[in-house]
């Protein structure tokens, strides 16, 4: 039961992966693009904010949860 578990961990990584990829290209596409809502960087300067450092915050956060459950999912394999 325990290597379905860890294979199924393995499958919701991959999405986690993903998931988080497809943020971090809207986000840089959004901020960093020419279409709207920010027609570039020099208009609504005002309003625009920098992406990355909430981007590099959710990278790591989402590595270390992969990178955890990775290991027991290998453990758990292994073990069996």
């Amino acid at each position: 039961m325990k290597k379905y578990l860890a294979y199924l961990t393995i499958l919701a990584c991959a999405f986690l992966v993903l998931f988080v990829g497809y943020i971090n290209i809207d986000a840089i596409i959004g901020a960093f693009g020419d279409v709207p809502p920010y027609y570039g960087r020099t208009t609504n300067m005002d309003k625009w904010q920098n992406p990355i450092p909430t981007l590099v915050t959710v990278d790591v956060i989402t590595l270390v949860v992969i990178f955890l459950a990775g290991r027991w999912a290998y453990r758990q394999i292994k073990s069996s």
